[in-house]
């Protein structure tokens, strides 16, 4: 005979299932307990769920009290607070870090504009220095256009009182030069030399024009016999006197360290010729223009360090 819902105190039915207490007879509606109609598909043993009573929980102190549905639905809303604080912790915790990688994204631009406008001024910079270079290569080129008719008397003693066209018209009349004066605007010695330079200070020669200096060069060039100072009345050593074109400082500079280059890397030539200065490794290569110490950088030097094959 069926017996009464614990609960409602309604019999069960087909329409109203209920689940008896595994001690005694007593029974309950499924509906009662709220129980969802899946649950005794997959609860217990044969897809029946293990219950009891209050009553048999009382005197059954052996039978775990986590029998009861209730107190198994309470552990499972206890765990679920729990998860639940826990996945509130983890949100927590995923939009802090979340923020901190909003903060280093934005810090990030930051730095990328930065690093943008660093790479164009670095490219401005670069057609500055690159323009400024062009300048002062154009700027010591019109420095040395300037020599062009001007030549360098090298090797003459210096003398108190000492008349300068004189040792002039002396050093012509040795390349058969007359009248030098009437082909030159002035002549004096060069105002600076080094204080550790121990040699006398060059001779400059102005002509009036090129043409005239390159007459007088040639004549120095041709002549077969080296001019020495007891030539133009100079007494004590003999020393060789030289005439060379004249150079603007800046050219004067780069002439004597490309002389050192050459030396140290055997080039077999280095020489100046209507202003320009040119190097030759030797009679076979080509000739290189030296405009500036770049120049003098790019020039191929030898490989005195390489080991010998074996």
């Amino acid at each position: 005979m069926p017996t009464n819902c614990l609960s409602c105190g309604t019999p069960a039915s087909r329409n109203k299932p209920a689940v008896q207490c595994c001690s005694c007879v007593n029974e309950v509606h499924q509906a009662c307990l709220g129980i969802p109609p899946d649950t005794l598909k997959t609860s217990g043993s044969n897809g029946r769920m293990r219950w009891m009573c209050d009553d048999c929980c009382t005197r059954n102190s052996e039978f775990p009290r986590s029998c009861n549905f209730d107190a198994k639905l309470d552990k499972i809303m206890s765990d679920l607070a729990a998860i639940t604080k826990q996945q509130a912790g983890f949100i927590e915790s995923l939009n802090f870090f979340g923020g901190k990688i909003d903060d280093v994204e934005s810090k990030m631009k930051v730095f990328e504009s930065m690093n943008s406008r660093l790479q164009k001024h670095d490219a401005e910079l670069k057609n500055l220095r690159d323009g400024n270079a062009e300048l002062r290569r154009e700027m010591n080129g019109l420095q040395q256009q300037l020599k062009s008719k001007n030549l360098d008397i090298i090797g003459v003693p210096e003398k108190k009182n000492e008349n300068i066209l004189t040792i002039v018209e002396n050093i012509a009349s040795k390349l058969g030069i007359s009248d030098v004066r009437n082909f030159i605007e002035g002549c004096y010695r060069i105002h600076f030399m080094p204080k550790n330079d121990a040699r006398s200070r060059p001779i400059v020669i102005d002509f009036k024009s090129k043409s005239y200096r390159d007459a007088f060069l040639r004549a120095y060039k041709g002549n077969k016999e080296k001019i020495r100072t007891s030539d133009i009345g100079f007494d004590g050593t003999e020393k060789t006197i030289y005439v060379n074109e004249s150079l603007s400082p800046y050219y004067r500079k780069l002439f004597n360290t490309t002389r050192q280059f050459c030396r140290e890397n055997s080039y077999k030539y280095c020489w100046i010729q209507d202003g320009r200065l040119l190097v030759r490794k030797d009679d076979s290569s080509k000739i290189s223009h030296i405009a500036s110490e770049d120049d003098v950088d790019r020039l191929p030097r030898s490989n005195l360090d390489r080991l010998p094959e074996d």
